[in-house]
């Protein structure tokens, strides 16, 4: 089993997910869950990301939307990317131009290249 151990909170999130990774590729996703589960108590930005992916992919968009919102808030890019596009289509939340903008502009401003491109073609 793997530890997440120290005091260094990037260094524990750094080991979960690379533990993550790992059992993703083993394809053992009862344990990737627990595992995403537990870095979300821990509040960490990336396991939530993640955990919106996987409830996206299983067609639960409102959870996905919510755990999201819970990782671009703690300044995850590549979240707060999604978030524009959900606010932009109306995927489980109500469609807002004017939050999908505000998330745009925080994905690009935090280096989402994508954001940044999609920024670039409105202006």
């Amino acid at each position: 089993m793997f530890q997440v151990v120290g005091t260094n909170p990037v260094g524990r999130e750094a080991r979960l997910i690379e533990a993550v990774d790992y059992l993703e590729k083993e394809k053992n996703f009862k344990l990737v869950l627990k595992l995403l589960s537990i870095g979300n108590e821990l509040e960490f930005p990336e396991t939530y990301f993640r955990s919106g992916r996987v409830l996206q992919y299983a067609k639960e968009h409102e959870k996905a939307f919510s755990m999201f919102l819970r990782a671009a808030r703690l300044g995850h890019p590549d979240a707060q990317h999604q978030l524009s596009i959900m606010y932009a289509n109306g995927t489980g939340v109500q469609r807002d131009t004017r939050q999908s903008i505000h998330w745009l502009r925080q994905a690009s401003d935090g280096g989402n290249k994508y954001a940044r491109a999609k920024l670039k073609a409105l202006q």
